[in-house]
């Protein structure tokens, strides 16, 4: 097997660990080269069954020992293209990770940039993947429709730039009924609880403003990046 071939055979299995469904392109290639060296794709094909293990199933589907994997969790996690947390019974699960929600273009940009050629190389390739990815799903989006409707809603705050232009009540009808969800004040006690269901809870920078910040489309409304929060399960 080539090298480029052992590329795209981990480019198909870190695809099928996320949920968007991203075309197996020349550009994700290119991201793939950046992010991983040869001796690593050895360890992502050992995902290829299970996308969740534990050290000991790794042993097992990566024939590599525990001080050779522990090596390669470390290198791979600092890249967002593995993670590992202990479960609910302490024990370690290394998770292939995809490329984003959440993977490498959270973890790379969620740091501090430093505006280097290869960060702004990284920047546009995955400006150019994700608009792979959208005209995919126009062109198939009956096919991928099911996927959606099982996806959790995503949270965004829609910023108001500017006063509009105030006018008449527009009504729509929709023909039926709506249920109106109940509002509700949280006590401080309810916010502690909230708080320590994690162990960790960390602020980091906001990997959507740095992205655009190394496209060259910096976000004019505020200077302030350090505003998107981590948190880790107790």
């Amino acid at each position: 097997m080539s090298v480029k071939e052992k590329y795209v055979k981990a480019a198909r299995i870190i695809i099928k660990a996320g949920i968007l469904p991203f075309p197996l392109t020349d550009t994700l290639l290119e991201i793939l080269y950046m992010l991983l060296e040869e001796d690593d794709l050895d360890f992502i094909m050992a995902f290829k069954r299970k996308f969740s293990q534990t050290i000991e199933q790794l042993k097992k589907s990566s024939k590599l020992p525990e001080e050779e994997i522990l090596k390669m969790i470390e290198k791979l996690a600092s890249k967002g293209v593995v993670f590992n947390q202990p479960n609910s019974q302490g024990v370690m699960v290394i998770r292939l990770l995809p490329l984003m929600m959440v993977g490498p273009f959270e973890y790379i940009f969620m740091r501090k940039v430093n505006h280097t050629e290869e960060e702004k190389k990284l920047a546009k390739l995955f400006k150019t993947l994700f608009n792979e990815a959208k005209d995919l799903i126009h062109e198939k989006y009956d096919m991928f429709l099911p996927v959606f409707q099982k996806l959790p809603p995503i949270d965004r705050t829609v910023p108001i730039l500017q006063k509009t232009k105030s006018g008449q009540e527009v009504q729509i009808s929709v023909n039926e009924t709506v249920e109106v969800p109940e509002e509700k004040i949280l006590i401080t006690q309810d916010i502690k609880e909230l708080i320590n269901k994690f162990d960790d809870i960390a602020v980091g920078f906001c990997f959507c403003r740095q992205h655009e910040d190394l496209l060259g489309n910096p976000y004019k409304e505020t200077d302030l990046r350090e505003n998107c929060q981590g948190r880790i399960p107790a």
